[in-house]
C-alpha cells in the first residue's frame, strides 16, 4: 500500500498545479455530478417511459374497441340476414318479369328490419346468382360483379367472411376512393343451392373522422401487414392510394387484432415532446442535486486555487519585473505553506543577486565601451565601401560622357560632380535630412541623363512631413543607383525612375521604382531575404555591394526595424518599398 502511494505522489509531483486542480475538480466534482445526473436521468427516462408504455397501451385498447364496436354492428347485421329465410328465397326465387322482381323487391324495402339497413355508417347489396333479377337497390345479379377484382380477392382469401379494404381510382363516389367492404356469403340453409352473398360497405371518411375525434396523445396507425389503413394525423387521404410503412417510423408500441378473421396491426408512434414534461416536473429536485454536487466542491476549489493562484502570480510578476532589470523584494508574504517558503526564497535569492550586480557592474560598463567601439570599427568599415563604389561610376560617366559627345558641357557637370563629392567626403555626421538626400539624389540623376540622354527620365514626389526626416547618409541614393546601374543601363528603350516618401498607417514609407531591365523571381526572392537579413560579412561579398550597405546602415539606424520588399519582373522593371515605424525614425 505504501509502494501504491509513493508512486502515485510522484505520478502526482510531475504535474503542474493547474492540472492537480484540474483532477481534483474532475475527481470530485464532475466525476460524481455526471454519476448523479445519470442516476437520475435514468429514473427520469425509465418513468416517462414505463408511463408511455401504459398509455400506448391504452390507447392500442381504445382503438381496438373502438374498431371492434363499428365492425360489430355490421358483423351482427350480417347475422340476421345471414339466417333470415325469407331473404334467401327472395334470392333466389324465379320471376316471370322485371315487373314482378320490382314488385317483390319493393316488399323488402318496406320491411322495419331491411328498411334501416342503409345508414351513415354502412351501405348494403345482395348479391344472387339468379338471372331473374334486376340490378338495382338493394339486389343485383353476381355475374355483373363476379370478375371484379373484390370479389377475386375474396375468394382468394378463402373465408366465409372477410373485410377488405378496396381502393378504387375511378370510384364513382366523390367523397373517397377509398372503401371498406364486408363480404359474407349466405349458405346458411342447405336446401337453397344458387350462391348468394350480402356486401356491407362501410363509410371509411365517417370511420376516419370518428377515429380522428378521439384526440389520442400520440400518433396512430392501423396497418394491414406494412399497408397504412388510416391515421389520426388530421390527413384523410381518401383520394389517393393507400400507403406503405418506410422502415423510418418511431413505432413504441404494436398490436395485433382481427376483424372477420382479418389480421391487422395497431402501431403507436413516438409523440413530440418526449421527457421535457417530466423534466420539468422533476425540475427542482435535478436543480438540488446540481446545487449539492457543483456549489460545494467548487467553492473549496476556488479556495484552494486562490490561495495558489495569487501567491504564484505575485512571484510571478516579481520574475516577470527581472526581464526590465527591476529586481525588488516582496513586501508582503502571507502564509507558512511551501508557496510562502518559496516567496522567503525568492527574497534571499534577491538581495543575493543585487550584491552580484553591485560586483559584476564594472565589467559590463568595460564591455560595453568594447561593443561601442567595434560597432563604431564597423560603421567605419562601411563608409570606406562607399566612397569608391560611388564616385568610380560617376567619374566612369563623366569620362564616357566627354570620349563619346566631345562637348563642351563638363562645367555642369563638374558643378553637380562636386556636389555629389562633398556629400560623400563629409563624413562627420552618419544622418542626413531626407530633404538633403533628395537634393543629392536629383544632382546624381541629373548627370545620369547627361550619360543617357533621352533614355531617362525621372519624378520626384516627397510629401512636407517626410522632409524634415533624417535617415542614414547616402542611404536612398544608393538605391536610386541601383535602378540606373542594373536597371536603366542594360535596356536600350527610354526609361523613367520614380522616388515617392510619405506617411501612411504610422510609418515612414520610401518607394523606389523604375522601368528598366528587371530581374527573374530567383534572384527578387534571394535579394529579398539578404536585404531583410543582412549582416556585416554580407558586405565584404561583391555583388549587390552598395544595396547591402545601405539595408545594414538602415537596419543599425532604426534598431533592426525596418523592413525591405521588392517586386520585380524581367524586361518589365523594379518596385522596392522600405518601411520604417514612426517609433524607429530619427
Amino acid at each position: 500500500m505504501k509502494g501504491l502511494m509513493d508512486r502515485l505522489q510522484r505520478w502526482m509531483d510531475d504535474y503542474s498545479i493547474r492540472k492537480k486542480l484540474l483532477i481534483l475538480y474532475v475527481v470530485c466534482v464532475l466525476f460524481p455530478l455526471v454519476l448523479t445526473d445519470a442516476v437520475i436521468l435514468y429514473i427520469v427516462f425509465d418513468n416517462e417511459h414505463q408511463q408511455q408504455q401504459k398509455e400506448f397501451a391504452s390507447i392500442a385498447s381504445a382503438v381496438e374497441a373502438d374498431l371492434a364496436y363499428t365492425f360489430e354492428e355490421a358483423i351482427d347485421f350480417t347475422n340476421s340476414v345471414y339466417i333470415n329465410r325469407t331473404l334467401n328465397l327472395f334470392l333466389e326465387q324465379s320471376f316471370s318479369s322485371p315487373l314482378e322482381f320490382f314488385e317483390e323487391s319493393r316488399r323488402f324495402s318496406t320491411d322495419p328490419f331491411l328498411g334501416n339497413m342503409n345508414s351513415e355508417r354502412f351501405q348494403v347489396m345482395f348479391y344472387g346468382d339468379n338471372d331473374d333479377i334486376v340490378n338495382g337497390g338493394l339486389f343485383y345479379r353476381l355475374d355483373s360483379v363476379a370478375d371484379s377484382t373484390l370479389f377475386l380477392e375474396y375468394q382468394q382469401k378463402d373465408r366465409d367472411m372477410t373485410v377488405i379494404f378496396n381502393y378504387k381510382e375511378n370510384n364513382i363516389n366523390v367523397v373517397s376512393n377509398r372503401t371498406i367492404v364486408m363480404i359474407r356469403r349466405m349458405d346458411y340453409y342447405r336446401d337453397l343451392q344458387k350462391e348468394k352473398y350480402v356486401v356491407v360497405t362501410v363509410d371509411y371518411v365517417n370511420l376516419v373522422r370518428r377515429f380522428q375525434d378521439m384526440r389520442y396523445n400520440a400518433p396512430v396507425m392501423v396497418c394491414s401487414g406494412d399497408r397504412i389503413l388510416f391515421t389520426n394525423d388530421g390527413n384523410l387521404r381518401t383520394k389517393i392510394d393507400y400507403e406503405y410503412l418506410t422502415g423510418k417510423e418511431n413505432i413504441r408500441l404494436e398490436r395485433d387484432f382481427f376483424i372477420c378473421g382479418e389480421p391487422f396491426r395497431i402501431l403507436i408512434m413516438q409523440p413530440s415532446g418526449g421527457i421535457l414534461p417530466s423534466i420539468q416536473d422533476h425540475f427542482l429536485l435535478i436543480l438540488c442535486l446540481i446545487l449539492v454536487n457543483v456549489l460545494l466542491p467548487l467553492a473549496l476549489v476556488s479556495l484552494i486555487n486562490r490561495s495558489f493562484a495569487q501567491r504564484l502570480g505575485e512571484l510571478s510578476t516579481a520574475f516577470d519585473r527581472m526581464d526590465t532589470e527591476e529586481i525588488e523584494e516582496l513586501e508582503y508574504i502571507q502564509g507558512t505553506d511551501e508557496i510562502s517558503a518559496l516567496m522567503w526564497n525568492y527574497n534571499q535569492m534577491v538581495r543575493r543577486m543585487k550584491e552580484l550586480i553591485q560586483t559584476v557592474y564594472k565589467d559590463r560598463l568595460e564591455k560595453q565601451g568594447i561593443d561601442i567601439a567595434r560597432q563604431q570599427a564597423e560603421l567605419l568599415a562601411l563608409y570606406s565601401q562607399i566612397n569608391p563604389h560611388f564616385l568610380f561610376n560617376v567619374l566612369e560617366s563623366i569620362r564616357m560622357h566627354c570620349v563619346l559627345k566631345k562637348e563642351n558641357e563638363t562645367a555642369a557637370m563638374v558643378e553637380r560632380l562636386a556636389i555629389l563629392e562633398r556629400q560623400n567626403v563629409e563624413w562627420n555626421t552618419d544622418d542626413t535630412t531626407i530633404e538633403e538626400e533628395v537634393s543629392f539624389i536629383k544632382a546624381y540623376l541629373e548627370l545620369q541623363k547627361y550619360r543617357f540622354g533621352d533614355r531617362l527620365s525621372y519624378e520626384i514626389d516627397v510629401s512636407k512631413e517626410c522632409q524634415s526626416v533624417k535617415i542614414p547618409k547616402l542611404a536612398l541614393v544608393t538605391f536610386v543607383e541601383n535602378s540606373c546601374v542594373h536597371g536603366v543601363e542594360k535596356k536600350s528603350v527610354p526609361c523613367w525612375i520614380y522616388l515617392r516618401v510619405y506617411w501612411k498607417e504610422n510609418c515612414l514609407i520610401m518607394e523606389v521604382e523604375d522601368t528598366g531591365n528587371g530581374m527573374d523571381e530567383d534572384e527578387v526572392k534571394l535579394l529579398n531575404h539578404r536585404m531583410n537579413h543582412v549582416q556585416i560579412d554580407d558586405i565584404r561579398k561583391k555583388k549587390h555591394v552598395g544595396v547591402l550597405n545601405a539595408c545594414l546602415r538602415l537596419k543599425m539606424a532604426t534598431k533592426d526595424q525596418v523592413s525591405f520588399e521588392m517586386e520585380s519582373e524581367k524586361g518589365i522593371g523594379t518596385f522596392l518599398v522600405i518601411r520604417i515605424p514612426e517609433s524607429a525614425v530619427l
